[in-house]
């Protein structure tokens, strides 16, 4: 089963790299492939070849040959999906600057109340959420997970400043900069920076890694770069994300004992790990200890995006975080969001089947999405900030399900597309 595997990721990668070839690197595909490599199945072929156990709330889960097949029949339909919708026509077509003299500002000053409001209810936790300190202490990295999960757990509308619409504003600036409303250039950055600094401060990582990646995804549609300018934002990247894992983890084990060493590679491994192991989990868990879901998963998503003050007095708190938040909460774990992975989404609502069909429509759309960015072929300046966007969530929809921040940036691009006009 493990030889199977990789030689289905092979072949996928290889189909991927064919079909995007000329933008790959910056493709919503490229980024799909990466996420699928690193948090699913790497993961899981080492769990099940070491039969090395994933802990949640102290529970072991020791992963399948039923598992590593969920995995194999998702990366078939993905391939599938993939040479389904194949590369596409070539038809570039010439950019409208759709977004002229238009003001984002109510944008602008809803996100920056939105997160002003967070800040001011979680004010006694923001010192002890900044990640910086996990350098001194290798051990702070398990206090700024739960401390965040206490922050962060129904807090859902107040981060979506920083989550959703700041990326937006910045890839809509960018475009007018773009599109020669030069003085939107500063403002793009700014924003960028922002959106970082705030999710780094906050314990959220790999979620600042998101408004830059899609930056680099925009730039390269409006002005694209040459070969040897993604090798060197590529090495750059690479440089950021080893620095990330440093400050997350800490350094200062490294210089320490062997039992330091240990702790810290125990945690850089059940976060890693984290995708894999969900996948066992919640193949136990249906249909054996619940039936399937039948498309219910997405509900508890919607319902989740309801603020809390409101919801409280009439959806039971485990519905409040969505699915990822629910298997959570089941587990025992935290009070934030489990890492589903989409087929492990594909599977809690529909079994196998799902997975396979899933799999298949997940690789058409994100082919699709990646073609529209790689031929250029899409008019307005507007369409391209939607696209790179969708593009992008869907490729993080590996590991967080379809129905997380994805089916989010979807509503959020329905209402920055109707105030477009």
């Amino acid at each position: 089963m493990i030889t199977l595997l990789i030689l289905a990721l092979i072949l996928y990668a290889f189909i991927l790299w064919k079909m995007n070839r000329g933008d790959f690197i910056l493709s919503p595909a490229a980024v799909h492939l990466a996420y699928l490599t690193l948090y699913v199945v790497v993961p899981a072929i080492c769990l099940y070849a070491y039969e090395t156990p994933h802990s949640f709330g102290g529970q072991p889960y020791f992963l399948s040959e039923r598992t590593l097949s969920s995995i194999l029949l998702a990366t078939v339909g993905f391939a599938v999906g993939t040479l389904i919708t194949g590369k596409g026509t070539h038809k570039q077509a010439p950019l409208k600057p759709d977004l002229h003299q238009r003001s984002f500002a109510a944008f602008l000053l809803l996100a920056f109340v939105l997160t002003g409001i967070f800040v001011a209810k979680n004010f006694s936790f923001m010192e002890s959420l900044n990640s910086f300190q996990a350098i001194g202490d290798p051990e702070h990295y398990a206090v700024v997970q739960e401390l965040k999960a206490n922050a962060t757990f129904g807090s859902t509308y107040l981060l979506q400043g920083v989550h959703h619409i700041v990326p937006f504003l910045a890839l809509l600036f960018l475009a007018k900069f773009y599109c020669g409303e030069k003085r939107y250039g500063i403002w793009a950055i700014a924003l960028v920076v922002f959106d970082f600094a705030f999710e780094l401060a906050s314990g959220g990582l790999w979620v600042a890694l998101s408004c830059p990646l899609m930056v680099l995804m925009a730039r390269q549609y409006f002005r694209p770069a040459t070969y040897k300018q993604i090798i060197v934002a590529g090495t750059l990247l690479l440089l950021l994300v080893v620095g990330l894992f440093i400050v997350k983890f800490g350094s200062s084990s490294l210089e320490n004992d062997d039992q330091d060493r240990l702790q810290l590679l125990g945690m850089v491994g059940q976060r890693m790990t984290s995708g894999a192991g969900t996948m066992q989990l919640i193949l136990e868990t249906y249909p054996g200890r619940r039936t399937y879901e039948y498309g219910m998963t997405y509900v508890r998503d919607a319902l989740s995006l309801i603020p809390s003050p409101i919801k409280r007095n009439f959806i039971a708190e485990s519905w409040w975080g969505g699915f990822n938040g629910f298997v959570s909460y089941s587990c025992g774990y935290y009070k934030a969001t489990a890492q589903v992975p989409v087929m492990g989404e594909f599977y809690a609502n529909f079994g196998m089947i799902g997975v396979l069909f899933g799999s298949v429509c997940y690789g058409m759309g994100l082919q699709k999405l990646s073609n529209c960015l790689r031929l250029r072929s899409i008019g307005k300046a507007s369409l391209v900030v939607w696209v790179v966007v969708l593009g992008y969530r869907l490729a993080e929809a590996t590991v967080e399900g379809i129905g997380g921040r994805f089916c989010v940036s979807c509503l959020w691009a329905a209402i920055f597309f109707l105030y477009c006009g």
